[in-house]
């Protein structure tokens, strides 16, 4: 999986979440009558893109083996298997 679309992701699945988070805070504060003043400073958004970008690894990792897992039971995955030096092509045969 390519890097550079795997971090857009991740930094959109981020900010969609601590989105989302702030979202539910302000809607039950104000529902409680309460303030709620919600300050994300730089550290902390560091610190919540530390933990959503191990969360979106292992949501990636969960899905490819999901995958892998139903084409293995589909039959279209077959282990890899190690190919010993009898079955190597002889150089002289790819001219």
């Amino acid at each position: 999986m390519p890097i550079g679309p795997t971090f857009i992701a991740s930094l959109l699945f981020c900010f969609g979440r601590v989105g989302i988070m702030v979202l539910l805070h302000e809607t039950i504060y104000f529902s409680l009558q309460l303030d709620h003043h919600f300050h994300l400073f730089w550290f902390e958004l560091i610190y919540e893109y530390q933990k959503d970008a191990w969360i979106l690894v292992f949501f990636i990792a969960v899905i490819t083996g999901y995958q892998f897992s139903i084409s293995h039971i589909s039959g279209e995955a077959h282990p890899i298997t190690q190919r010993s030096d009898e079955d190597e092509i002889p150089l002289m045969s790819l001219k």
